[in-house]
């Protein structure tokens, strides 16, 4: 397995791991299902050098996590300074956008939301038409609901057009709705997605109906 095929499968990983903080668990999937190829060749070397950097950045940052909790701030302070030597210091190609959405994972799980939103929205300027470009709105969302910005994050979940994400942002916007105290398009919201998910034992539709029935 090349350098740069391990670090894809490492960040994958570790969005994983953030998946109970942010849901960026299927654009992991979706990452894994596309299965990009990488040949090395010697007029790749510097974008295979740069998939190091990134890989060894997020592994680093995932061992010290779990091993050495209270060297936590540390970890991420490295990270995040790696991530951002491979942004801006590297010719690092196709490696740029991960790099990107990396960094922007890192500081929304640190609670840094305006770092990730100014993060997420560099991604969406040079890359809003990279298969993640969706999931990067959501989490731009996911950063605004976190600092309160009701409107804006319900303004981003309405943006998005990825199929995939329907019955999950319609979940999102009816929450955004409620705290906000718009009732009826929070129903609405909900509704949505009982008609879009019909599996009852769906976790998304427990909770859509669970919040319709203290609507209503």
């Amino acid at each position: 397995m090349s350098t740069g095929k391990e670090a894809r499968r490492q960040i994958f990983n570790t969005l994983n791991e953030y998946k109970i903080i942010i849901a960026i668990a299927i654009p992991a999937m979706i990452g894994i299902a596309v299965g990009v190829t990488f040949l090395m060749t010697s007029s790749q070397r510097k974008t295979e050098k740069a998939w190091s950097k990134l890989w060894l950045a997020a592994q680093e940052q995932e061992i010290t996590i779990k091993t050495k909790p209270e060297e936590k701030d540390k970890a991420i302070s490295k990270a995040i300074k790696e991530y951002n030597n491979v942004i801006n210091n590297m010719d690092a190609g196709n490696v740029t956008p991960w790099a990107l959405y990396q960094l922007g994972n890192t500081y929304y799980s640190t609670g840094q939301y305006e770092e990730a939103i100014k993060t997420y929205t560099q991604f969406l300027s040079g890359y809003k038409s990279h298969y993640v470009a969706p999931f990067v709105k959501q989490s731009i969302a996911y950063a605004h609901e976190e600092r309160g910005e009701f409107q804006k994050a319900i303004d981003q979940l309405k943006d998005i057009t990825r199929d995939v994400l329907s019955t999950q942002n319609n979940l999102d916007l009816g929450r955004c709705y409620e705290k906000l105290g718009m009732t009826q398009p929070a129903i609405e919201a909900y509704n949505k997605v009982l008609e879009l998910e019909t599996d009852e034992k769906n976790e998304w539709v427990k909770l859509a109906q669970y919040r319709l029935d203290v609507l209503k």
